[in-house]
Parts: C-alpha cells; structure tokens; sequence
C-alpha cells in the first residue's frame, strides 16, 4: 500500500525501502487491520465484501479499457517471440516475484471455516470459484499487458515500469484511468492485509488448539467470537518482519517459499489421513489420490526454481524449525519411532538443497546437472519424497489412532489443516 502510495505521498518508501515515516504508518495500518477484525467476523466479512468487489470489477475494466485503446498482436511475435530469454526467468518468478503468494488468499475461506453457516456446501463453493475467476482475470491482465505495451529498440530487456498498468493507461491517453488504478492499487492490498489478519488468527488458534503452541492463545472472546490473543501475536510476528525486511519484495521472497513448503507438506497430510482414516474424508476431499501427488511434485520443483540463492536460506530455516518441533514433541513424550518417522523429511530437504547447488546457472547452480535434466531429478525427488512421506505418516497415524472428537474439536481440526 505504501509502496504505490510513494507516488503521491513523499517519503514513505524511498530506495526500494520503507523509511522511518513510511515504518510508522506501516505500523498504524496494521492496527487498523486488527481492529477491523477485533469485534467479530461480521464486521470483518462486510469490510472485505466492499473490497473484494473493487478487486474484480478493477481488474476487468483494466483488461477491457487496455484492450479497446491500443492492443496490438503483433507484440506476440516480435523481439524474440514467445520467451525469447528462455524459462528460467519465469519459472523462478512463481516462487519468488510473488505469483504462488498472489494465490494464497485461497486459504482464508478455509482458515474461518469452522465459522461459517453450512461449511462443507459452502467453504469448496468459495475457494473454487475464487481460483479459477483469479487466473481467468490473471491471464487476461497478461494478455493485455503484452499487447498493448511499446516496446522499444531494446526489446522487452528494456522494458522497466514502476507501474506497469497504470503507466500504460497514461501512453494510450486513459490518465483519469490511471488515478483509479494507483488508488486499487492502495486498497487492494489493503484488502487482502484485512484477510490475512484474520485468517492467520485462526491458524494460531488451531495450532494452540492442537498443542503445537500454548493454549493460552486459543482463548475466544465471548462476545464477538474472535481469538483476540492470537490477533495480538500475529501482530507482534508482523512487526518483526516488517522491521526486518523493510519491502515487499524482501518479505516476498522470504514468505513465498516457506507458504509454498507448508501447502506441499499438506499434500502428505490429505494422503495420510485418506488412507490411514478414510472416513474422516468421506465427501469432502474429492480427487485426493491424483491431486495430493501432482501438487507435491509440482510444489517440489517450483521450490527448486526458486533458485540457490533463495533456498540456501529458506531449507535451513526449516530444518531449524524441525529441530524446534523435536525438541517440544521430545518434552511431550515423542518416541523413538515418532522422531524415525518424521527421518523421511530431512533427506527429502537435504536432496534439495544439494540439487539446487549442483543444478543449472539458470537457477543459481554450478550447472553440475543441466536443464532440463535438473528438473527431472527434482520431479524423482518429490515423487521419492511423496511416497515415503505418505509412508511415514499412515504408520504414525496407525500407531496414534485419533479418539472420537467433539464437534468443536473436529472443527479446529479441519481449520487447521
């Protein structure tokens, strides 16, 4: 928000960065945020209503004014053609210019689903529809881009626009329409700011639920149904990355890889209860069998494109974060055959990193092991990894069979996952 503000706003973003100001306000807008979600989900959802309504109607009119003002085809076949630089380049952008990150609002309709009226009709309903209207309205704000840009002597090298959309409605002569995009451009993330305040609030109810953290933060205020202490912690973990990581671009990078490893590692977890407690899943995961392995394998090479640079970081990050899950399950009475089980996962990081080393230059390796014949070894290592993870994880379940949970407990449960 503050970033597309700076246009207009001076010194809040200076340098690619947030300045002190820019910190402040960046701070008072996360308070906001909270507020927002603090007395109760009706507040929140009717807020967000608003927003996501503007985040649509947008976009579309983007794709549409674009269009009719100057498109031209022939961009598609000019300087190069299709990719003239080659896949590297957008391959590694999935995981690390915010493309996986700009699908993750799926996630907050099932984060507040044990929320909802008639979950199980409507939660599938939700995430659906909003998947397939977001890469409709994605792949046709590229198309128009792409067709309506100037391209110079340079090519699309030479191509370098702060705002891309909004400076192409100032070259076709749409400037009153360029106001309305660096304004969307201002609440648009506010609007998913708002969603995530929530949602993450939910996750940190349900990890304090299910003892992953100290119950003390799954308390829920009587009157507005909100985990109001786990708002407060998650506002506490904001502040830490933001006066960390002082832009976007940085948190980014930061939190693509890490998010896309959480979904990946939900992959194992559909296919170990599907198995292990099929009728924990009776309607409700349709296609499992076929999706859970596609998704962890494609997880897995998108982790790999993510390049040595951001992985060399991210898998250690990780793997200290397992130590941290040992060390609390070995105070909670893991056995040697729990922490056995869970073995699986450290090789599975470990081949990553050392492909990722050994990979292509594309990628940030020494090119040990050319493309594509890279991504081919990362596909054997998820599919390796997929199998032995589901392994691991039925023999876990079986050792550890779930009792009959309350109603309410089934409801963290599936929050939570």
């Amino acid at each position: 928000m503050l970033q597309y503000s700076s246009a207009h706003v001076k010194h809040v973003y200076e340098n690619g960065q947030l300045t002190a100001l820019g910190i402040v306000i960046a701070v008072v807008l996360m308070v906001l945020m909270v507020v927002a979600n603090w007395f109760g989900v009706l507040l929140f959802a009717r807020v967000n209503l608003a927003v996501t309504i503007a985040k649509f109607v947008i976009p579309t009119l983007t794709v549409i004014l674009l269009a009719t003002a100057g498109f031209t085809s022939s961009n598609f076949s000019a300087h190069g053609g299709f990719a003239p630089y080659g896949y590297s380049a957008p391959l590694s952008a999935i995981a690390t210019a915010g493309i996986i990150y700009a699908y993750t609002g799926f996630q907050g309709p099932l984060d507040v689903s044990g929320e909802a009226r008639d979950a199980k009709r409507d939660i599938p309903r939700a995430v659906i529809t909003a998947l397939i209207l977001s890469i409709l309205l994605y792949v046709a704000l590229e198309l128009v881009f792409l067709g309506t840009v100037k391209v110079g002597g340079g090519g699309w090298a030479g191509i370098n626009l702060t705002s891309p959309y909004a400076q192409l409605a100032v070259m076709l002569n749409l400037s009153w329409f360029s106001w309305v995009l660096y304004a969307d451009s201002i609440v648009s993330p506010g609007g998913s700011a708002l969603v995530f305040t929530a949602a993450t609030s939910r996750e940190v109810y349900s990890l304090s639920r299910n003892r992953f953290l100290p119950e003390w933060f799954a308390q829920v205020d009587g009157r507005s149904g909100v985990p109001r202490r786990a708002l407060v912690a998650n506002f506490a973990v904001g502040l830490v990355f933001l006066l960390t990581l002082h832009s976007w671009h940085k948190i980014i990078a930061a939190t693509s890889i890490l998010g896309l490893f959480a979904y990946s590692i939900s992959a194992i977890s559909v296919a170990g209860f599907g198995r292990a407690e099929p009728e924990r899943q009776a309607g409700w995961v349709r296609g499992s069998r076929l999706l859970a392995p596609l998704g962890f394998v494609l997880a897995t090479l998108i982790f790999y494109w993510a390049g040595w640079a951001e992985l060399k970081i991210a898998i250690p990050v990780l793997l200290a974060a397992i130590l941290v899950y040992v060390g609390d399950g070995i105070k909670r009475g893991f056995e040697v055959a729990d922490l056995w089980r869970g073995v699986w996962l450290l090789v599975y990081l470990g081949a990553l990193l050392l492909v990722s080393y050994f990979g292509a230059t594309a990628f940030g390796g020494d090119n040990d092991v050319r493309g594509p014949w890279d991504s081919v070894v990362v596909a054997v290592i998820g599919v390796a990894g997929y199998v032995a993870g589901v392994y691991s994880s039925v023999s876990h379940l079986k050792a550890h069979p779930s009792a009959e949970s309350e109603p309410e407990a089934e409801a963290v449960e599936l929050a939570a996952s």
